[in-house]
């Protein structure tokens, strides 16, 4: 799942796209060739145009947090009679064959999300950010109207038209995804770039709860899941509205491509009744051409350079945390609540409610404790918690005898199964404040900036890749095939061999740290390199574990562990 991102990294967002015009080199780049404006230059300020970029923002990511709460839609009996899929009753699990055919629901959606992110820096790059999302917003909108129409016309090939739907919007997604905050923060003023980021992914989570009430209100609604997907339409028609009436294009883009007039006209409209707006503007201006420059000097990374050298432990770490996100199992909690619950004999689309509005508490309970607390904090322990909570949910019923799915329970059996939902109510918070946020903030830190486009794209993949595998597909299919404990069992498992070894070996805390001290708590490669400072990988490895110790000893991590090895040796490049 998409989670927040602070203000220190913020900026950085925008280097990771590609750039075709430009020839990758091995320039390195300092510290202060990036680094921000003085606190004493004229800055932009909120206008109505930064009002509206922060709304188009807020409408980007709820188009991706009510498409997957519309996954709740495959408990819905008039979808499912529309559907030709055999309506569940409460107490009651889907079968082998119907679980298969409802997770192509989610599973075809992501993989098409998977294809389209990719080409989406590479199309911005060359027609710019406006055009792109745009383009974006047309085809999701015509992917929901597709799902929206679905059996209208032919009743029997209902389910077919739905799936053909979810691929098209899926492709628009994977656009939306990737350029929606790019172009949010490239118009935004300094001091909101990082916020845009944050209002687009706290959207995704508002979003999923908008979706949950619609669907507890409707439930008994015949045309209701209709609506629910025809909804978002409502902010698809928006983004188009505000990018082709209003918004301008994005200054940086129009820099890179040398159209210095026209960036300097957008951002005079944006700058519009901040004191000084003319130094603001100029200051803006030299800005964005000393960040191009540098990027330009760097040049664009490739795949292969993620694997070599000091470049190992920033892949480890940034694809490791994101790829360990989805195998928490929190995506199946977020798409199948309501199958879950209704086996367990509860109302499905309540308890999904609340589970969706614990979800965006929890979420912004999470802004403050993430620069607070620290990055490694929060995953170290809220992996542990997450461990802790389905275990508990295994060792509960197999202790007790019971079975869990069941109607008409007696008092032993309902204490259980409300045991179950305590627990993974406990999970979600648990998730919502440490890896749902940081599972996109940690990659964001971890990788060079000549290497941030191709890392950033590896990591998000490794996202996905696990959602699909886990979110939409493995833990839906062992549920349905197994048990509840055996799932928790299992999910433990996975969670023990996967992400808690992440989280104590591959992931530094990188808290409160500059740029430039960040590439030395990844300059670690194997075999060591005296001459640049770099330690071996088993030394990187030692160091996480050393402060993941002192974390659990209720301690801050130690973030100067280590560096002293950079006093007879050149600082690595950023």
């Amino acid at each position: 799942m998409l989670g927040q991102e602070d203000d220190n990294t913020s900026m950085d967002i925008t280097a990771a796209q590609p750039n075709a015009n430009k020839k990758p080199t091995t320039g390195n780049v300092t510290p202060a060739e990036v680094a921000p404006l003085p606190s004493d230059a004229p800055q932009r300020k909120l206008n109505a145009y930064t009002l509206l970029i922060l709304l188009a923002a807020i409408l980007g990511g709820m188009i991706f947090g009510l498409d997957i709460g519309t996954a709740a839609t495959m408990s819905n009996r008039y979808f499912r009679q529309e559907m030709g899929i055999p309506v569940l009753e409460p107490g009651q699990k889907d079968s082998d064959e119907t679980t298969n055919q409802i997770s192509q629901f989610t599973y075809i959606f992501h993989i098409a999300t998977l294809v389209g992110a990719p080409f989406a820096g590479y199309i911005t790059d060359r027609l710019g950010r406006k055009l792109v999302i745009n383009l974006a917003a047309a085809i999701f909108l015509a992917g929901s109207i597709w799902q929206v129409l679905a059996g209208l016309i032919s009743p029997d090939f209902a389910w077919e038209s739905v799936i053909l739907g979810r691929a098209v919007g899926g492709i628009g997604n994977g656009f939306i995804l990737t350029m929606a905050p790019v172009y949010t923060a490239e118009l935004a003023p300094a001091e909101w770039r990082g916020k845009s980021i944050t209002f687009f992914q706290l959207a995704i989570t508002i979003g999923i709860f908008v979706m949950a009430i619609y669907n507890e209100r409707m439930e008994d609604v015949e045309w209701g899941w209709r609506l629910g997907i025809a909804l978002q339409c409502i902010p698809c028609a928006l983004i188009i509205l505000l990018t082709v009436s209003v918004l301008p294009e994005s200054p940086r883009w129009l820099i890179k491509m040398g159209r210095h007039d026209e960036a300097e006209t957008a951002l005079r409209k944006l700058a519009a009744g901040t004191p000084e707006a003319d130094k603001a503007v100029s200051y803006e201006m030299n800005q964005i051409r000393a960040e191009v420059d540098a990027e330009e000097s760097v040049g664009q990374g490739t795949f292969g350079e993620l694997f070599q050298r000091e470049n190992l432990p920033s892949l480890l770490c940034g694809a490791g945390v994101a790829f360990s996100q989805n195998v928490t199992g929190v995506n199946f909690f977020m798409s199948y609540a309501t199958t879950l619950f209704n086996s367990l004999d509860l109302d499905p689309f309540t308890y999904d409610l609340g589970l969706k509005a614990v979800n965006v508490m929890a979420t912004f309970i999470a802004l403050p404790l993430i620069d607070r607390m620290g990055r490694k904090f929060l995953t170290v322990w809220g992996t542990f918690f997450t461990v802790v909570a389905f275990f508990l949910i295994g060792i509960v019923i197999v202790g007790t005898g019971v079975d869990v799915n069941v109607t008409d329970a007696d008092s032993k059996t309902r204490s259980v199964q409300l045991f179950c939902v305590a627990m993974v109510f406990l999970f979600q918070v648990v998730f919502a404040c440490t890896l749902g946020p940081l599972g996109w903030v940690v990659p964001s830190e971890a990788y060079p900036l000549r290497l941030r486009g191709v890392g950033m794209s590896f990591s998000v993949s490794s996202n996905i890749f696990t959602n699909i595998i886990l979110g939409d597909v493995g833990y839906l299919a062992m549920y349905s095939a197994t048990s509840l404990q055996a799932m928790m069992f299992i999910c433990v498992g996975l969670n023990l061999v996967v992400t808690v070894p992440t989280v104590i070996f591959l992931q530094p805390e990188t808290k409160g740290l500059s740029m430039e001290d960040l590439r030395k708590v990844f300059a670690y490669e194997k075999g060591g390199n005296a001459a640049k400072g770099h330690g071996t990988l088993a030394e990187f490895y030692s160091r996480n574990f050393k402060q993941t110790m002192q974390i659990f000893t209720c301690r801050a991590a130690d973030t100067s562990m280590g560096m002293d090895r950079f006093k007879n040796a050149p600082n690595p490049s950023v």
